[in-house]
């Protein structure tokens, strides 16, 4: 991969577009975030990267593992969902936002409760 582009600045009605004027430019790879594909019709944005000889390179969700337990369960949810469409876009990398607690600050059940929902993704990748 030579150049990738966040493709966070343009708006989510127009990526089919976004997606083919960044070829055009010559850049060979995309990052989608999670304001963008969660109302995409991913197979078929999947379909306009592949024509465009576009790599998704990486996808980026936010997570919350460092709240209450029910928010913790629902990025586990939020995760299930993203491995599915790394596969179809086949995307090799999804970069995590763990919670909205900094590192800094964390207490060590936050720290253990991030490391467990990130090993589970890991997990959740492995598996077919």
């Amino acid at each position: 991969m030579k150049s990738c582009f966040c493709t966070g600045v343009f708006p989510p009605e127009g990526m089919e577009e976004a997606v083919a004027r960044l070829a055009d430019l010559g850049y060979d790879g995309v990052e989608f975030w999670d304001q963008y594909l969660k109302t995409a019709d991913v197979p078929a944005l999947a379909d306009v990267c592949r024509s465009r000889a576009v790599e998704v390179l990486q996808i980026c969700p936010y997570f919350d593992f460092t709240g209450s337990h029910e928010a913790w369960e629902g990025s586990i949810r939020t995760a299930e969902r993203y491995v599915g469409w790394a596969r179809t876009l086949s995307c090799r990398h999804i970069r995590v936002f763990t919670g909205s607690v900094g590192s800094g600050a964390a207490t060590p059940d936050q720290r253990r409760a991030a490391v467990e929902g990130l090993r589970a993704i890991c997990r959740m990748g492995l598996s077919e």
